[in-house]
């Protein structure tokens, strides 16, 4: 759900920088973002690990940090100023790549990566390399959350850190933006995937195709004990920053 910017044919040749390589340096970029949390799950019906990774979907420039027009995570919030003479910084030059400024506006995003425990154990054995671990990623549940969530502005919503409360079978997710809550998610067994929609940017609709939410290989790979795909968590309560 990233793309580097190419349209102008001055676009600075640094916009797609070797740190953002796969670790195998086989081609392709990272994903620029933060990853707020991991817990390990120990459900009765489910168990495995849990990241949250904020990002932005849209252009992404290394240059994209604090100009007018940038948003986080190096994403271009608003290209039509980030590319044009808008007169809020000029990092790199690129306000003269004006070429770049017709590409639509990005988004902000949280999604979920949840990893098979015996995968991490496959590395620790050398039978796989840490880039060949798949994750089964869904976009972050928001049930329960419709007044509080926000994908708008410098200032939208992250799950900063995560934790599986044993006692009580939820897990706890701290949040930020636009205040800090602590959201208790039940794990809810059921077959089938992840509800929540993927929101694609508006104008990205023919570039941006709804990804798949298990990655190819969990299919071929022989299923855990207890499969994650069987118990998604949904919010079930938020707790304000007052408690």
């Amino acid at each position: 759900y990233y793309v580097y910017p190419d349209r102008d044919p001055n676009t600075y040749a640094k916009a797609r920088l070797p740190m953002w390589k796969l670790p195998d340096s086989d081609g392709g970029y990272w994903q620029a973002g933060d990853v707020g949390g991991i817990a390990y799950i120990s459900h009765p019906s489910v168990s495995g690990f849990i990241a949250s990774h904020n990002h932005g979907r849209g252009v992404h420039d290394y240059r994209a940090q604090g100009d007018k027009g940038s948003g986080r995570y190096f994403m271009v919030a608003d290209p039509s100023v980030f590319y044009t003479d808008s007169g809020g910084g000029n990092r790199g030059g690129h306000q003269q790549e004006s070429g770049n400024a017709s590409y639509p506006r990005g988004a902000f995003a949280t999604t979920a990566h949840i990893i098979d425990p015996q995968h991490i154990v496959e590395v620790r054995q050398g039978l796989r390399e840490p880039w060949e671990v798949p994750t089964y990623r869904f976009e972050w549940p928001r049930d329960g959350l419709e007044g509080y969530w926000s994908s708008e502005g410098r200032r939208t919503t992250q799950v900063r850190g995560l934790t599986w409360d044993d006692d009580r079978d939820v897990l706890w997710a701290a949040m930020l933006y636009p205040y800090p809550i602590l959201a208790a998610y039940e794990i809810v067994p059921r077959q089938g995937d992840a509800k929540q929609v993927v929101p694609v940017p508006s104008g990205w609709e023919s570039i941006f195709k709804p990804y798949a939410p298990a990655h190819p290989e969990l299919e071929q790979d022989s299923a855990p004990t207890r499969d994650w795909r069987q118990g998604l968590p949904r919010a079930e309560r938020a707790l304000g920053s007052d408690h």
